[in-house]
């Protein structure tokens, strides 16, 4: 048998090796985050001491999109237009990766992205220490609670997502609307994008063709590095209760309906000048009325046309 002395050693060893691998990768630690262990954030009353870890891997999702719901914490105050400086707590960086960082207006049901980093995020932090990132809070942010979501995709290691909200106010805002593009969650379950490990040395020339024209070839890393350059390019829109719609989606909807101008009839003046506002909205050149929501005629053909894309439409903007 061992001598006590040395029980107590082996003990200390022991658990000093399950604090290094609870600690090990990286959390958000300013804006004080849900059940935030860190100082100087408010004490929380079930603090996660494992605040680190991630919150999937490529198979499994093991905890929600923020990790935590809201606990009714204190809430961070910024101004829209000016830079929040946001602060990790990094235990091991995993050699940087992808990161994303986004708001929410209503509890996480719709997000809008306001900055992503891509293969160099957290790349120059040092493990064991504190990492500075200045995420602009756009001037058209609206003013009011939110939650504010960062991202991460590591990018040597275990494929995992990392994820960690803050409950915040912001004021000063313009107005709105907020434009952004909708996350990208991957590594995060079977059913998720896969992100392989990949080189954060690499040029990202191709991801940047990816963006602007129909370029499918592959660099460095797969296929599924553009995916995630491109899914940074689809636009949403957000007001005060989130996500409306996407510009691929706005596209494909107002093709439709300009297909079926022709069949258009003013309600109030039975004039056919209508001319196509936004999604489902028409105005009558003649009367200067405005027609929506099926205030025009229609064939039967072309109503079960739009039905089923408004239909689809409502489809898309709830997932």
């Amino acid at each position: 048998m061992f001598p006590k002395q040395s029980a107590i050693v082996w003990c200390l060893l022991f658990l000093g090796t399950l604090a290094s691998v609870c600690h090990a990768h990286v959390s958000l630690k300013y804006p004080c985050i849900r059940k935030s262990p860190h100082a100087p954030c408010p004490k929380a009353s079930e603090p996660d001491y494992d605040i680190n870890a991630p919150i999937g891997t490529k198979d499994n999702p093991t905890f929600p999109i923020c990790k935590h719901p809201n606990v009714r914490t204190k809430r961070t105050g910024v101004k829209a237009g000016q830079n929040l400086q946001t602060t990790y707590h990094i235990g091991a960086n995993h050699g940087g990766g992808h990161c994303q960082w986004a708001l929410s207006y209503d509890e996480g049901k719709s997000w809008v992205v306001i900055k992503t980093l891509i293969r160099q995020c957290l790349k120059n932090s040092s493990n064991g220490g504190t990492y500075t990132i200045p995420v602009n809070i756009p001037r058209t942010a609206p003013n009011g609670d939110a939650v504010f979501m960062w991202l991460w995709n590591n990018a040597v290691g275990n494929r995992e997502l990392y994820s960690n909200c803050a409950d915040i106010t912001i004021s000063g805002s313009n107005g709105g609307p907020l434009k952004g593009v909708v996350p990208l969650i991957a590594n995060y379950g079977a059913s998720s994008l896969k992100i392989d490990e990949f080189m954060t040395d690499a040029k990202d020339d191709k991801h940047q063709q990816t963006l602007d024209s129909a370029d499918t070839g592959c660099d460095e890393g797969g296929s599924s590095h553009h995916e995630f350059a491109k899914r940074t390019k689809k636009v949403g829109v957000v007001g005060k209760y989130g996500v409306r719609y996407g510009a691929s989606l706005r596209k494909q909807v107002k093709k439709m309906e300009i297909t079926q101008h022709s069949k258009y009839t003013c309600t109030f003046c039975g004039r056919d000048a209508v001319k196509r506002q936004a999604v489902g909205i028409w105005k009558c050149r003649g009367c200067k009325k405005t027609m929506a929501g099926g205030a025009w005629t229609l064939s039967t053909t072309a109503a079960a046309t739009v039905r089923s894309t408004t239909r689809r439409l409502r489809e898309l903007i709830e997932v």
